[in-house]
């Protein structure tokens, strides 16, 4: 009995020391440790986003208005062979590939390789430098769930080590749905080319559902997170995509719902194809702190300023026409290569106090697709049918921004200066436009004063002209009369 009693009594020893331990590892163990946390959550909390109307504020929606403006972590979690060094025509595809050739465990290690070669530490000060305030983070099924639906732990700690680094240079992450299992639209950057069957298949719906509960679980409360893209472009199959939104808007529906059951805080973003007409307003289906996202890519005449001018004069047009009761997301948008039309374009999203990221922050061989673009010298494509694993590993840790890829100087510099306007020099753009304003009404003012001035100078002349000319054909009317007179004197005299 003693030796009962004595096990017990260093059982609860043991159990207390542990107990200790815990609460030690997790309070600070002093009041300024503790003072500095609760700084820190509070400040985490003031950064937390909602929307009000037709802009975002921080405070959870009671503080100042916050403009988005930054760029897409695009190719990192989700590769395209247009823009990525590969030759696959998808994410599913090199997957299925490298795990044939080398196995799973080779194949995620060659994964691994590129993205953190892809994406480094030194790119989210790149971020910074270019004074952007967000990144959306493309994301894939594909990368993150195992074979029973539940999130893999590797995948969920490199978004979490993603979220943590913005976290600390006071970046929001919009966590971006790319590739949705059974693909939204079919397309490359769904991650899976051969067909979008997600609007019909039930069991890749309760896939995606499951995904964004799990995500929601995991990052609700996080004021890092600016906002949950549901879905990257769903246009769906092409039967689905004319009229569009008969399928694509109820699953939208289900997918908003389901987020909310756990996380009734976030901003959930809602991706149009392609225009604000074809986007419910939000009463319609009940829908709040939410964000409608469009994507612009003027392809006719790329290079003609003007075209591209009026391209972008027709999205606000079409949003004002539509005037939904929700702020704006530009999530993808490019203007090609003439200075002018990012200029143009840059300076109405301001105007009208859009959101905006760019696609994308970095490409290979794509021009002004990219922020810092690269070469296929530099970085070249690896074949996933023929190259081997060593060579595959080689080529993949070669894709470092700070080794292998240039920066675009004129895109650089256009996207610092706009991203970096600040509350006080939105102020001061606008008093002066308010001061130009006035002093153009100042202006037509006095022009309208001066022109009347003329007007009434101008009848006064009139009129003493008419009078003079009234005299002048009276005089020459009486002389004549007195010269009709006078030959009729004559003519009776000489009679």
């Amino acid at each position: 009995m003693r030796l009962y009693k004595r096990r017990i009594q260093w059982n609860r020893i043991i159990l207390g020391l542990l107990l200790g331990l815990l609460m030690g590892a997790l309070i600070p163990s002093t009041p300024a440790e503790a003072e500095e946390m609760e700084h820190n959550q509070e400040h985490l909390q003031e950064r937390f986003l909602k929307t009000d109307q037709k802009v975002l504020r921080d405070k959870a929606g009671e503080g100042e208005i916050v403009t988005l403006r930054g760029t897409n972590a695009g190719g990192w979690q989700v590769m395209e062979a247009w823009m990525c060094p590969t030759n696959s025509p998808d994410q599913k595809t090199t997957i299925a590939v490298l795990t044939e050739r080398f196995g799973d465990e080779k194949a995620q290690k060659l994964l691994q390789i590129y993205e953190q070669a892809w994406w480094q530490e030194q790119d989210f000060d790149h971020a910074k430098e270019l004074n952007f305030n967000v990144l959306r983070l493309p994301i894939s099924c594909y990368n993150l769930l195992q074979p029973d639906g539940s999130l893999r732990e590797d995948t969920l700690a490199a978004l979490d080590w993603f979220v943590k680094e913005c976290e600390e240079r006071e970046l929001y992450v919009i966590l971006d749905l790319h590739a949705a299992p059974g693909s939204q639209n079919g397309r490359d950057h769904s991650g899976d080319t051969s067909g979008s069957i997600l609007f019909t298949d039930e069991k890749a719906q309760e896939l995606t559902i499951s995904l964004w509960k799990q995500l929601a679980e995991h990052f609700k409360g996080n004021a890092t997170i600016a906002g949950y893209d549901l879905l990257n472009e769903p246009e769906g199959a092409e039967e689905e995509r004319s009229p569009w939104g008969r399928v694509q808007l109820p699953f939208m529906d289900r997918l908003y719902q389901a987020i909310r059951a756990i996380d009734k805080d976030h901003i959930i973003i809602l991706n149009a194809i392609w225009e604000p007409e074809n986007m419910p307003d939000p009463s319609e289906y009940g829908w709040e702190n939410v964000m409608y996202e469009y994507h612009f890519y003027g392809w006719d005449k790329t290079n003609d300023v003007k075209a591209q001018k009026a391209f972008t004069d027709s999205k606000v047009r079409k949003n004002n026409q539509a005037d939904h009761p929700v702020p704006v997301l530009v999530g993808e948008f490019t203007l090609f290569e003439k200075p002018e039309s990012w200029e143009y374009a840059l300076r109405t999203y301001e105007a009208n106090g859009w959101c905006w990221t760019t696609w994308t922050y970095k490409t290979v061989n794509m021009g002004s697709w990219g922020i810092y673009n690269s070469t296929n010298s530099a970085t070249p494509k690896v074949d996933i049918y023929q190259d081997t694993e060593e060579v595959i590993a080689e080529k993949w840790s070669k894709v470092t921004t700070v080794d292998s890829f240039q920066v675009n100087q004129f895109l650089y510099k256009i996207l610092q200066k706009w991203a970096g306007r600040t509350p006080e020099d939105i102020a001061i753009e606008k008093a002066a436009e308010e001061d130009e304003l006035r002093r153009k009404k100042e202006e037509e003012q006095i022009n309208m004063q001066e022109a009347d001035r003329k007007a009434k100078a101008l009848e006064k002349a009139s009129r003493v002209q008419s009078a003079a000319q009234l005299a002048l054909v009276s005089a020459v009317l009486l002389t004549f009369l007195a010269i009709i007179r006078i030959v009729m004197k004559k003519k009776r005299r000489s009679n």
